[in-house]
């Protein structure tokens, strides 16, 4: 079979703003040491499949780090919250399959940012659940919602 080798394509970055997102993937990065860490941690990395296409008409994947722990105060947990919607998730203490979640709607917020060599980049720094598979939480689990969620979308089904 033949490598064949060309320039490398930009990926597409998708606008700043909410998007109407699905999980694809759940991959285990192994033990990581970044510049950010006092030492290794496990790490995770999931990716979104956003409601916009790259020039070419593909999907556009946005890819999120997270340290894999279900922690009060870890970034994996309001994600994870998100794409299960239920805001009052506790993890269990076996912890949770994650692949499960794939191909659950979600909401995520991208925001541009400056890389060191000046090119700007489009991280996501927020999943909230989609406002489709929104429910009111029970009395009993009720939580702080967060206040900058976007408007429910008014499309008949989630076409991502």
């Amino acid at each position: 079979m033949p490598i064949i080798a060309g320039k490398n394509k930009v990926p597409a970055q998708g606008t700043p703003g909410w998007h109407g997102a699905r999980l694809v993937a759940v991959h285990d990065l192994g033990t990581q040491k970044r510049a950010y860490m006092e030492r290794p941690k496990p790490m995770l990395q999931l990716d979104y499949r956003i409601d916009e296409q790259d020039v070419d008409g593909n999907a556009i994947i946005k890819t999120r780090d997270y340290n894999n722990s279900l922690d009060a105060r870890s970034a994996l947990l309001p994600a994870v919250r998100a794409l299960l919607n239920d805001p009052g998730f506790i993890a269990p203490h076996e912890g949770l399959d994650l692949e499960q979640l794939i191909g659950k709607p979600c909401r995520v917020k991208l925001d541009p940012r400056t890389g060191r060599n000046g090119g700007v980049f489009c991280n996501i720094t927020e999943v909230a659940a989609h406002p489709r598979s929104q429910q009111p939480p029970s009395p009993a689990r009720a939580r702080a919602a967060p206040t900058d969620v976007p408007a429910p979308v008014e499309e008949e089904h989630v076409p991502y």
